[in-house]
Formats: C-alpha cells, sequence, structure tokens
C-alpha cells in the first residue's frame, strides 16, 4: 500500500485489515500479540543496530514473550515508507521510496490514525521538530521509545507535558537510553524516588565519547587521534563537536536532574567545551579532526600534570542541590571514576538511603550496538504493557 491516499481510505483499510485479522485468527491472537512499529532515523547508526535485532530476535520474542512485533512505518530525511500489512524488507531500508511534500506531515497523520493494533514510535534521530510533535503522539495514544535526549531536554513545561501525556494506557514513553545507554540510569533513579528516598547529590562521567578520549589521551594517545577512533567507534554524535562542546553532558545531566525531582533547564547548568580554542568547528569531518591536532599538546599535558598530582583527569558532570556544573576534574585513584576505561559511564547518587557511601552504577556508556540493546529493551516492556 502507497500512502498518496486519502485518510478516510487508509483509516477505513486499518480497521478492515485489522478487524479482519482479529476475527479469523482470534486462537492465534491469544498465542501471539502484535504491537506496530513506525520508525524513524532506520538509517542512523542507532537505527540500524535495531532493526538488525528486531530481525535477528523475532523468534526470540515470539517464544519468549508471545510478541508479534511489526515495522508498518519508516522514515528518514530522504523518504518514507508506509504499509499497516507490515513492511516486507527486513530492515526497511531498501525499499525506501522518495515522496513529494512535507512527508513528516504525512507520517505524523497516518501515525495517529485511530487504530486497535498498539503502535510504538521509535525515535532514532536527533532532531527537535519530531521531538516537538511528541506530545501529539502521545495524545493519540501512540507511545514512544527513542535514544535521543532532544524531548526530555527540552523546557520544563514541555517535559511536564511529556509525563502528563505518557501516564494513559497506549501513549506510554520510555527514555531510558538517553542517558548511560543500556545502563539503567534512569530506572534505578525513578525506582529510589518511587520508595521515597530522598536524591540531593548526583556525579557523574555520562559520555562514554569523553570517557573513551580521555582514557587514550592518558595512555599517550595525541588529543586529536583519541576524537577520530572515538568517531570511528560509532561512539560520537554524527559531528564530534556536539561532544566536545559539553551539551550532550549536559542535556544528560539535565535529565537525571529533572528525574530526581529538580525544576530545572538546560541554560542552569554552564558546560565546558574541549574545544573552546576552536570557537568556529569546520562542518567537514575531516576538516574538523586537522582542526583538532592545535589542542594536542594543550589535553596530553592536562592529563600528565593531574598523573603528576596522583590523579586522573575526567569530564565529570555534578548536581549539588540545585546548582549543577559540567567539566573537567581531576579525581583521586581511589575515586569509581578514575577506575572507568574505555567508553564506560558511572554515576554516584547521593540519597538519603545511601549516604555517605553513594548507589554506584557503571556499564558501557557509548556504541551504537549497546544502545540498540538499551532501546530494545524499553520497547519491550513498552509492548508487554500495550499488549497486556
Amino acid at each position: 500500500m502507497g500512502f498518496e491516499i486519502s485518510r478516510k481510505t487508509v483509516h477505513s483499510h486499518i480497521t478492515s485489515a485489522a478487524a479482519g485479522e482479529i476475527s479469523a485468527a482470534a486462537a492465534a491472537f491469544q498465542q501471539l500479540r502484535r504491537v506496530n512499529l513506525a520508525i524513524a532515523g532506520p538509517t542512523g547508526k542507532v537505527g540500524r543496530a535495531l532493526l538488525g535485532l528486531l530481525q535477528s530476535k523475532s523468534t526470540w520474542l515470539k517464544t519468549e514473550h508471545r510478541l508479534d512485533l511489526r515495522v508498518i512505518g519508516s522514515i528518514n530525511t530522504r523518504t518514507m515508507q508506509w504499509d499497516e500489512r507490515g513492511l516486507t524488507s527486513t530492515p526497511p531500508l531498501k525499499s525506501l521510496r522518495p515522496v513529494t511534500g512535507d512527508k513528516w506531515d504525512a507520517f505524523l497523520e497516518l501515525a495517529t490514525l485511530p487504530r486497535q493494533v498498539p503502535l510504538v514510535f521509535l525515535d532514532c534521530t536527533a532532531s527537535e521538530i519530531i521531538a516537538r510533535q511528541y506530545v501529539t503522539l502521545l495524545n493519540s495514544g501512540v507511545a514512544i521509545v527513542t535514544p535521543s535526549k532532544i524531548a526530555p531536554s527540552l523546557d520544563f513545561g514541555y517535559y511536564e507535558q511529556l509525563h502528563k501525556n505518557g501516564g494513559n494506557r497506549r501513549g506510554k514513553f520510555r527514555y531510558e537510553t538517553t542517558v548511560g545507554a543500556a545502563t539503567p540510569m534512569i530506572r534505578t533513579l525513578r525506582d529510589l524516588r518511587r520508595t521515597g528516598d530522598r536524591i540531593f547529590r548526583i556525579e557523574g562521567v555520562l559520555s562514554g565519547t569523553l570517557s573513551f578520549v580521555f582514557d587514550r589521551v592518558s595512555a599517550g594517545v595525541p588529543f586529536s587521534h583519541a576524537v577520530r577512533e572515538a568517531y570511528e567507534k560509532g561512539y560520537t554524535e554524527p559531528h564530534p563537536a556536539r561532544d566536545l562542546s559539553g551539551d550532550d553532558v549536559a542535556r544528560k545531566l539535565l535529565i537525571l536532574a529533572r528525574e530526581a525531582g529538580f525544576r530545572i533547564e538546560r541554560s542552569d547548568i554552564p558546560a565546558e567545551s574541549l574545544a573552546q580554542r576552536i570557537p568556529e568547528p569546520a562542518s567537514d569531518l575531516q576538516e574538523y579532526l586537522h582542526q583538532l591536532a592545535i589542542l594536542d599538546e594543550e589535553w596530553g599535558e592536562k592529563h600528565l600534570q593531574a598523573k603528576r598530582n596522583g590523579k586522573r583527569l575526567v569530564y565529570l558532570a555534578k548536581l549539588d542541590g540545585e546548582r549543577a556544573t559540567v567539566r573537567t576534574e581531576e579525581v583521586s585513584e581511589e575515586s569509581p571514576f578514575a577506575r572507568l576505561r574505555g567508553a564506560e559511564n558511572a554515576v554516584l547518587y547521593y540519597t538519603d538511603r545511601n549516604s555517605p557511601l553513594p548507589l554506584t552504577i557503571q556499564g558501557l556508556g557509548a556504541g551504537p550496538e549497546t544502545t540498540a540493546r538499551g532501546v530494545l529493551a524499553d520497547l519491550i516492556h513498552t509492548a508487554l504493557e500495550l499488549a497486556a
């Protein structure tokens, strides 16, 4: 089915197709519960990894959870595809066809049509335009699972709307992988609050990219080379300037602070740029990596100085009360942050029940495959709730 059709026709097709499936295979539906999926960003690193997981885990999902997760919609910056019966290509990449007009509006209209089979929207993009439509999707009964930090780090009023509208039966909203990739930092924080604990301090190394870069520089690798390695491993944002600006870590701290109960905005969190000597980063990746070479000596010396002091340099996010900072700091060798290697992340939660010894959570914090596994976990939780 193409998408150059009327809303009435699509609505009729959805209703009749769903009714036909249910009436013709009621017994089968008791054994297998279908949940539809629509994905934005299927050709990105995380999107590709997630679709690969859905394909390889399809039989396991049916036998272990009785879930039939069927991709019916797919969109990226160039193309869109939608078919209520399920996209035939797996993953649905090669069959994507060019569309005319505003494809996102068409995608949104199709996604928000009334339907009997629940729909989960998987946003694997970093688009604010899409993130601004989450409330519309949730109000229409569409559940959302995303690794994107955009929506939960927008203005606090919008954050409140997301949680208000994400509380209905179908409009679930999960974003565990926005902080820590597949490491359950947000879920643990919520569990602490659900049991009446109060979080009054948070400290964390929250960027797998910068953790990897600092680990490599500490081992003697030039800063620009370490950033290139991180990019080649898929740890960085599409352009590493976003990671080095500190904004990515500031958004992660913002999300954790809000989950801890603080009313805070992004503007309340100053972030130190690791490349502030490059005020206008080149848009071309290779040119930008060449620009970073002027920082090699500076960062090499900073890491050597930390070693001379018997410490280790980390890029640390802190929230103490309502005061938040994101910057490089020297930590003692006994610190949990000093023990991190590669792209590992760690967060410390100081609470009424976890003080003076904080609750420590540590794990791999970057990489498309790692993030995709976390997104799949969120998706399974959501699908099981919707299909119950």
